[in-house]
């Protein structure tokens, strides 16, 4: 296995190459079978890389090694992806990519294919011979796949105890895991106003949505493991969830951006020292000060406030207070 960058063997961004390395020598005459529990590694697979997919996830794209084929009639045959799930005895179909037909031997070609994947599920080849009729499957970095016949989707295929020689077409598959949501920053900002916000996480490739409280929004892909959005205004405070959807999946956070603003508080009878500490807790700001009746900074305390207790004004918003003269300080 190994984690493709971007540019790396042709891989997209955060998706897991899974087989073999190409392009590599087709073996010829080569037994493909399981004569020790179906265990056996390839051993012209550099590394004894493996075939089996260690995440959930969609196949997105694979490559296909054809080399030289030098039996008659497998000149020009097609060939599909297959997804099984190992049983005890033989292996479960649990998806098939639409036929691809390569245009020639001799070449690595890429396909592409949306082709749901789970962590232990193995990725094989299935070829076809349209001439014989004779079908046959098998890994690209092990061993352990032969389908002879073919097994449909759903239905359970014995391991046939008849293995015959043949020929290795060397391949590999592009699994893009669901994404992963680390963080969002800034995590709130005022309701009145969109915030831009950058999300961190990983497998950020081919991302077809992002959502703020079920709200779509525009996004940027900064990289595989980082995204940029901009959160709409919003009439409501409090926190909403954050949505990341691609073509492998979807993750949400629970509480991922706070919608803040000023709620007014209750100002009446406080000294003006009292009313900055009140309102800075409120995320408000004094606005202006009113002073009557010979009140003072020091002697005055709220009698009117603008506005009044409990509305909710964008974050930062004034608050306007006349004081009047305490009379115990008269």
């Amino acid at each position: 296995m190994l984690v493709s960058l971007a540019g790396a063997g042709g891989a997209q961004a955060g998706t897991v190459s899974v087989g073999a390395r190409l392009p590599m020598k087709v073996a010829e005459n080569f037994v493909i079978g399981c004569p020790e529990s179906c265990a056996v590694t390839n051993p012209i697979a550099p590394g004894g890389a493996s075939d089996v997919s260690p995440v959930d996830g969609v196949i997105l794209r694979w490559r296909l090694d054809r080399g030289r084929v030098p039996t008659p009639g497998f000149e020009h045959p097609g060939y599909r992806l297959r997804v099984l799930t190992p049983l005890a005895s033989g292996y479960l179909g649990a998806g098939t990519s639409s036929l691809s037909v390569p245009a020639r031997a001799g070449t690595v070609e890429t396909f592409s294919t949306f082709l749901p994947v789970k962590a232990g599920q193995l990725i094989a080849l299935e070829a076809e011979n349209g001439d014989s009729g004779i079908r046959f499957g098998f890994s690209g970095a092990a061993s352990s796949v032969f389908l002879e016949p073919t097994i449909a989707d759903g239905e359970t295929g014995a391991e046939n105890p008849a293995w015959e020689d043949g020929y290795l077409f060397p391949f590999n598959a592009d699994v893009l895991p669901p994404p992963q949501i680390d963080r969002v920053s800034p995590s709130g900002g005022s309701f009145a106003t969109g915030t831009k916000v950058t999300v961190t996480g990983q497998n950020f490739a081919e991302v077809t949505s992002v959502t703020v409280g079920g709200q779509a929004v525009e996004f940027a892909v900064d990289s595989e493991t980082q995204l940029s959005a901009v959160m709409p205004p919003r009439e409501q405070l409090g926190s909403v969830p954050v949505k990341v959807v691609t073509v492998a999946g979807s993750v949400d956070t629970a509480n991922g951006f706070s919608y803040e603003g000023c709620v007014v508080p209750k100002l009446k009878e406080k000294p003006l020292k009292a009313v900055r500490k009140v309102l800075d807790r409120h995320k408000c700001r004094l606005g202006e000060v009113r002073k009557r009746y010979g009140a003072t900074s020091k002697t005055g305390r709220v009698k009117r406030q603008h506005p009044r207790r409990g509305t909710v004004l964008p974050l930062g918003g004034k608050v306007e207070v006349a004081l009047w003269l305490d009379p115990a300080k008269g």
